[in-house]
């Protein structure tokens, strides 16, 4: 309920993302988003914090060290928070997120720190089937006789963890994914217990959280 009050709502800006591919200008994403930073506000915090109590400590321990992108201070952990985000989808705004990995991308110079894992914590998700608004993994398939993608939709309150970075720093191309659009029709969300009715246009959030690794 805290992410879907009006006051946090307010820090959300709209995005919407494009990409040149061949030539041609495509739509990368679109959904209102607004970042995650002990350096930005109170409530910034409090949530990192609700986040950092729910989660396995082992996972989000580097939370409070080197959380800004752009500092380049060390930090003597060894995956340190690099970013994160809350995003809100709308089922009337046609909203998704296109396929994509969270940190490697051949057309950006080398650096020395990559998003070595993702967590994505689902906090309202549409009704309906895992395509209404579910996270597809297009290069992972349910067997290996099968040619059709992994979708998942957790229910609210579950997460996601992946890596984008084998143990010897390759990228890990299995990791490419994408936010599928909600139907319209159907844009009801399962709600958590002390869900608010405000926002109710905002049929899907999610919470994503970047953790660095050095590269070799």
């Amino acid at each position: 309920s805290l992410l879907a009050d009006r006051n946090v709502m307010k820090y959300a800006e709209e995005l919407e993302q494009h990409e040149l591919v061949d030539g041609k200008v495509k739509a990368l994403r679109r959904s209102f988003v607004s970042q995650l930073s002990y350096q930005n506000d109170d409530i910034s915090r409090q949530i990192l914090d609700l986040v950092m109590t729910n989660l396995p400590i082992n996972l989000v321990e580097g939370t409070k060290q080197n959380e800004s992108k752009d500092n380049d201070l060390e930090s003597d952990h060894p995956h340190p928070y690099e970013d994160g985000s809350i995003v809100y989808y709308r089922a009337t705004g046609n909203d998704f997120y296109d396929t994509h990995h969270d940190s490697y991308d051949p057309n950006e110079p080398p650096r020395t720190h990559q998003r070595a894992y993702t967590i994505l914590l689902y906090l309202r998700v549409p009704l309906g089937s895992p395509t209404n608004g579910g996270t597809e993994f297009p290069r992972l398939t349910l067997s290996s006789s099968s040619n059709k993608a992994v979708v998942v939709k957790p229910i609210a309150g579950d997460a996601l963890l992946w890596p984008n970075f084998d143990i010897e720093g390759n990228p890990c191309m299995q990791s490419v994914h994408r936010a599928l659009p909600m139907q319209t029709a159907n844009n009801k969300y399962h709600k958590n217990q002390d869900d608010s009715n405000d926002h109710d246009e905002m049929s899907k959030i999610v919470i994503n959280l970047w953790f660095e690794g050095r590269m070799s």
